[in-house]
């Protein structure tokens, strides 16, 4: 006879994570604090400002955010009412899909960006 699932998402400390759902959160590492906000895991604004701390602040920040990614399963489940394991993955598997589309586009502004520096700084319009 198998156990009755019990949804406990949304319950705070009090909510168990299902086995299934262990694991990482690209969603939470790729966009930490903006995550946090839509999945009520507030912590995780404490990586926005940590990036300000002047020559370890955005290596703070990078190892808050990898952190997250493996709290992150957890945080959105005790935090957050799910109406299902399926519901929690496909939630999820949208911050993730959303991240990587912000990951692509920030790498592709950044190369644009490098390209029309270098443009400038080879025709001589900076001396």
């Amino acid at each position: 006879m198998s156990e009755e699932f019990v949804n406990t998402s949304g319950n705070g400390q009090a909510a168990v994570l299902p086995e299934e759902l262990k694991g990482y959160n690209w969603g939470a590492l790729l966009l930490s604090w903006i995550w946090g906000i839509g999945n009520k895991a507030y912590i995780t604004l404490l990586s926005f400002l940590v990036a300000f701390i002047p020559f370890i602040g955005g290596f703070a920040a990078l190892g808050m955010n990898i952190w997250f990614g493996f709290k992150g399963n957890e945080w959105a489940w005790q935090n957050k009412h799910f109406e299902s394991v399926e519901h929690f993955k496909s939630n999820q598997k949208k911050w993730t899909i959303a991240g990587i589309i912000v990951m692509i586009v920030s790498i592709i502004v950044w190369i644009f960006f490098a390209m029309i520096i270098g443009a400038v700084a080879a025709s001589g319009a900076l001396e």
